[in-house]
């Protein structure tokens, strides 16, 4: 090779090096982004402990804020699950000024405050209540087996869980970031897994855990995932659930002095009546009380067909359940130990369930060794029983007709209607064991 020739390709050598390392230090980051960076990594991020802290003392200090959710639960086995959804509002300002909403499938509160005056809503009957706005804040409202409050005690509790995030966990750590998705807005969010310590009541094979995206701006969290896992049904500690709270917040304004005033007010809708209480199911139940039993059909596991009637001569305990609904797989240990008292005496029990197929409940309850005939309902026979929900128990006299009718289980209750059956019956009203499942 020529001198000529050796001096262009060592300059074209040197040209080419330049380009690399321009193009390395201008695109560098995006061109080897997924390259391992050599030496030990560095996260700027806070520990995952302190910042949930930072996240809990925002909201601890918090004089007012604004917060909208959306809530699903999930609750089940490897047979069955059940669903349930909530929207949430949660405004508070100062002034003892609030707003608290919830709506779920067949509950819908509001309790709203202006400062002076507090309302207590129910859209759904168009009945409201009045009274002074307490002064120690927003009323606490007690669920009852008639009326239930839980969504709206969720709402009202919706900053207290919020805060207490940090004291539950037993440790933590950061997942990858993501995004959070708030209409038109993708949202940056940190996002923290940890374990919860444990509480007192739970079984020793239980795990709890929670995972939360924090906004990277605002610290506020935009959604927060809470599961629980193992022997979750009270009396049941062969069994195995997973219950798991999903709560997306489309609205996480904190601090926030721009919240209309008009929230905190209250105008009854035209038709909406004042009342001192609000009406419960107490009477549209106590129709089927006193009334000849409706003579259904009922379907056994082997396909034969039972008509109701063809028990009438002996008392008839009818339980509606379903294995999705806890109250009702809460119940059936008491059930069981009534059953095996009362049915020496005469009383046929019958299990009616709302499962989604019929094998659920027959392997559910062969599985928990519960020997009762149960019977599957599409939906038919419990629509032939006024009712609020399940659990739902009727208690039929030997002549046809219904001595007892109520959608809660309290076993205080049902041995005393037993009782009044007749003299064998009398000794099953003196257990001292009861035990009310809502």
């Amino acid at each position: 090779m020529n001198t000529d020739a050796e001096s262009m390709f060592r300059r074209s050598k040197i040209r080419i090096v330049w380009i690399i390392v321009l193009l390395t230090i201008s695109f560098g980051p995006p061109l080897f982004r997924n390259l391992a960076a050599p030496g030990p990594q560095t996260d700027s991020r806070p520990d995952a402990l302190i910042l949930l802290k930072k996240v809990s003392e925002k909201y601890a200090n918090a004089t007012s804020y604004r917060i909208e959710s959306n809530v699903e639960e999930e609750f089940g086995n490897e047979f069955s699950k059940q669903w349930s959804k909530s929207l949430q509002t949660s405004v508070v300002a100062p002034g003892n000024k609030y707003r608290f909403e919830a709506r779920a499938a067949s509950d819908w509160w509001i309790l709203v405050s202006d400062g002076e005056t507090e309302w207590l809503y129910q859209p759904t009957a168009a009945e409201y209540k009045k009274q002074a706005a307490p002064t120690h804040g927003p009323s606490r409202l007690k669920s009852s087996g008639r009326i239930s409050f839980y969504a709206l005690e969720q709402a009202q509790n919706a900053v207290k869980n919020l805060v207490e995030l940090p004291s539950s966990a037993k440790s933590s750590s950061y997942l990858p970031d993501e995004y959070f998705a708030s209409g038109d807005e993708q949202i940056s969010c940190y996002v923290i897994h940890a374990t919860e310590k444990y509480r007192p009541g739970w079984t020793p094979n239980i795990t709890a855990s929670f995972t939360v995206w924090v906004d990277k701006k605002s610290l506020a969290v935009r959604k927060l995932q809470e599961r629980l896992e193992g022997a979750l049904i009270v009396g049941q500690p062969q069994t195995h659930e997973i219950g798991v709270t999903t709560t997306t917040y489309q609205r996480a304004d904190v601090d926030n002095s721009q919240i209309p005033l008009n929230i905190f007010t209250f105008i009854p809708p035209s038709g909406a009546k004042l009342v001192t209480e609000f009406q419960t199911p107490t009477l549209t139940r106590a129709t089927s009380v006193g009334k000849t039993a409706p003579d259904v059909t009922l379907d056994s596991p082997d396909g034969k067909k039972v008509s109701l009637k063809s028990f009438q001569g002996r008392p008839v305990l009818l339980d509606f359940w379903a294995t999705w609904c806890a109250p009702c797989v809460a119940s059936l240990p008491s059930l069981a130990r009534l059953y095996d008292e009362a049915s020496k005496h005469g009383l046929v029990m019958l299990g009616i369930d709302e499962d989604g197929e019929a094998k659920t409940a027959t392997q559910f309850l062969a599985k928990n060794q519960h020997d009762w005939p149960n019977f599957h309902d599409d939906g038919e026979v419990i629509r032939r029983f006024p009712n609020q929900g399940i659990p739902h128990l009727v208690l039929i006299g030997s002549t046809g007709m219904v001595v007892f009718a109520e959608s809660s289980f309290d076993e205080g209750e049902l041995r005393a209607a037993i009782a009044k059956l007749g003299p064998q019956f009398i000794s099953l009203g003196k257990a001292s064991h009861s035990r009310r499942v809502p």
